[in-house]
């Protein structure tokens, strides 16, 4: 075979020079030839392409030197195995040691021989990568892309754009081909976009078909029919080709419509509110804030200066510098406090005669935001406050105020002075449970029955579970009190008590009493201004009982009277028929006042004296004695006279003054024969006197008168004894 050695040494040093890598191997599987360029790069490594290598055991090698993976050495062996084999060429791509993307392309020759070629892909693959890449990154992008051709012919479109249409209902496949209008026509059948009312659907097709044929580039807003608002951005390439982005912004136009409410909000509030740039020029302000300052002559508009706005109320006399202070002393003092602040600050100042709160607050962009508000009733409301205080603090009734927490908040000077008579100190942030152990374990007894440790816990479970309001009365060593807790919604409390000490010691008087009146063998009822019954006691309970009326509270005093006359249970008034007889006790009960006794006479054969008292608010109490025996001593006397003033003999009965008690009627009729009046009171000596007088008591010889009624005086006296 003739050689052009020349020509060979050219190919050989044009091989060398060649960013390829090219290895020549035998039948036997040995180096026969490789490049400079695959010699250069394996040198790096320690690993020559040495002439005569054997193809296996160069994997070997590299394998012990760990320049690639197991592996990859298979996938290796395996094409240049098939290459051999099938007497094909077998190719493909690995990252090598070197760390580029090679293509490495095993070919048979027909001596028998392997050209391996080891070409450097890396840009290749990785231009491929990006593609890739970015073709993952527009499928899952959260918007819609589509990319037409220069005939408005879908090229490529992610899936967000398919579940758009399938969320829709639209029944329309968007695969490689089909046409912008037919995708149009599809969407607005299906009622996607939200479409004027004054232009029907084929209109609607033609004109945005019509913008997007003169369209080069353009932002747009579209309005879905469900609710929500994609942006459009759509380029127009040089060859007509168009990429449409689709992205969702209905987040973020509930955002701007929210931004919109709170700009109008903040138009409208009652406050004034303006914001300052890093220079205290005006930014914005409210219309509260321009009419406010329009009013006291300062045009708050854009740019407007801060501290001129301020120096306008001094010195327009709206507002006054601190006493002792020039307004340009003030002026400066309040630059220094625009420009130093740091985060916030609050003050009071006074407008116009009027209370404002003023808060201004640092932005993180050096800017101010400031608030100012009309306090004025505030400031009226703090001072009635202040006096409620006042009032509070010296209540003679105890006040604490406990948190959610039951940490004390607030309490007046009657429960610091209470406590600390049992030896505790109140103080702002202690516990409730603390004042609870120290009183209940020190100075209060438990019910009865309770030991003082089930009594603590009862009354620690009964605070837990309050809720509205209880009230309740606790006994300590010296004090009764009646507790008002209110619990609050926010779970905090308010404990109110009273010292009804004296109340309970008087309560315990007035029990004492109505035990005593409920054992009186008197009848006692107390009738209220209506004349219901409001108290009574046993003794005139039976007595009615006895009589078939049941007597209760709340009864109507003439019930039980009617009841007795009806049933003939009193003695009517002489010559009076029951209807009369009621009426005139009414009336008689209606109209007296102050203190009356009266007598009735029951069918039973008792007498009772009553006495009726009426109070001033209308009350009447009534007090009944039973006088049946006195009534009937009474009667057996009245027999005795009624015999003794009968009889025929003279009788009179002599006090021990002598002045006459009683006389018979024959006494009487004698002595008035006689010219003198027996009546009760006279005396004794007086009817002597008159006896004289008429010659019917002779005075003994040698006895003048005045002797004589001096010795019928010691006679009398005499029978005394």
């Amino acid at each position: 075979m003739n050689i052009n050695i020349k020509l060979a040494e050219s190919l050989i040093d044009a091989f060398d020079n060649e960013e390829t890598a090219i290895v020549l191997w035998d039948k036997n599987d040995n180096v026969m030839y490789r490049n400079k360029k695959t010699s250069e790069r394996w040198i790096k490594f320690n690993l020559d392409f040495e002439i005569g290598q054997n193809f296996f055991d160069r994997i070997q090698m590299v394998e012990d030197a760990k320049l690639m993976k197991r592996e990859e050495l298979v996938h290796r062996s395996n094409n240049y195995k098939l290459a051999k084999s099938s007497g094909k060429p077998q190719e493909y791509v690995i990252k090598g040691p070197t760390g580029r993307w090679v293509q490495i392309k095993d070919t048979p020759t027909s001596e028998g021989n392997i050209l391996t070629l080891m070409t450097n892909v890396t840009q290749i693959v990785e231009q491929d990568m990006e593609r890739q890449k970015l073709s993952v990154a527009i499928e899952n992008f959260p918007g819609g892309v589509m990319f037409w051709d220069e005939e408005d012919k879908l090229i490529v479109s992610n899936k967000r754009n398919t579940e758009i249409m399938k969320r829709s209902g639209i029944n329309f496949k968007l695969e490689k081909g089909v046409s912008y209008e037919n995708m149009l026509r599809a969407q607005v059948e299906s009622d996607l976009y939200i479409i004027p009312d004054n232009i029907d659907n084929e209109k609607y097709i033609k004109r945005r078909l019509n913008e997007r044929s003169k369209l080069t580039s353009n932002t747009r807003e579209i309005n879905l029919s469900d609710g929500s608002f994609i942006l459009a951005n759509e380029t127009k390439f040089e060859d007509g080709s168009l990429l449409s982005v689709y992205t969702d912004i209905t987040e973020l136009k509930k955002q701007e419509m929210e931004h919109k409410q709170l700009a109008d909000a903040i138009e409208i509030i009652p406050n004034n509110m303006m914001l300052w740039d890093n220079h205290n020029k005006l930014i914005m302000a409210n219309a509260k804030a321009r009419d406010d300052n329009a009013s006291r002559g300062f045009k708050l508009v854009k740019g407007a200066s801060r501290l001129e706005m301020v120096q306008n109320a001094l010195n327009k006399g709206y507002m006054t510098a601190p006493n002792g202070m020039s307004n340009k002393d003030f002026l400066k003092i309040r630059k220094k406090q625009f420009e130093n602040l740091k985060s916030q600050e609050a003050y009071e100042v006074i407008m116009n005669d009027k209370f404002y709160l003023l808060s201004s607050s640092r932005l993180p962009d050096g800017s101010t935001l400031q608030f100012a508000t009309d306090i004025n009733d505030t400031k009226k409301q703090e001072k009635e406050l202040l006096r409620l205080k006042d009032g509070i603090e010296t209540l003679p009734n105890g006040l604490m105020f406990w948190d959610e927490d039951d940490n004390l908040i607030a309490f007046n000077d009657s429960s610091q002075k209470l406590t600390k008579h049992y030896g505790f100190e109140l103080k702002i942030g202690k516990n409730f449970s603390e004042l609870r152990k120290h009183m209940l374990f020190n100075h209060q007894k438990p019910p009865k029955g309770i030991s003082i440790k089930e009594h603590y816990k009862n009354r620690e479970k009964a605070w837990k579970n309050l809720k509205g309001q209880n009230i309740r009365e606790s006994n300590f060593t010296n004090h009764t009190l009646h507790f008002t807790d209110t619990r609050l919604k926010d779970g905090s409390t308010i404990c109110l008590w009273t010292d009804i000490t004296d109340i309970k010691k008087q309560e315990n008087e007035l029990l004492r009493l109505k035990d005593g009146i409920e054992i009186l063998p008197n009848g006692l009822f107390l009738w209220d201004e209506n004349n219901r019954l409001i108290a009574t006691n046993k003794s005139a309970v039976d007595h009615l009982k006895g009589f078939g009326f049941d007597l209760k509270l709340g009864v109507d005093r003439f019930d039980h009277v009617s009841h007795l006359v009806d049933h003939n249970f009193t003695t009517l008034q002489s010559g009076l028929d029951k209807k009369t007889h009621i009426k005139r006790m009414k009336e008689s009960w209606s109209n007296f006042s102050g203190q009356r006794t009266r007598e009735t006479k029951f069918s039973n054969g008792l007498y009772f004296l009553f006495t009726d008292t009426r109070l001033e608010d209308g009350s009447t109490i009534s007090l009944w004695s039973d006088i049946t025996a006195v009534k009937n001593v009474e009667e057996s006397q009245k027999q005795l006279i009624d015999a003794i003033d009968v009889m025929p003999n003279s009788i009179s009965l002599w006090d021990k003054d002598n002045k006459l008690i009683m006389a018979n009627k024959t006494s009487i009729n004698d002595m008035s024969k006689l010219n003198f009046d027996l009546k009760p009171g006279i005396s004794r000596i007086s009817m002597v006197k008159n006896g004289v007088q008429l010659g019917l008591f002779p005075i003994p010889k040698g006895m003048t008168r005045k002797k004589f009624y001096e010795s019928k005086q010691n006679e009398y006296e005499s029978l005394k004894k």
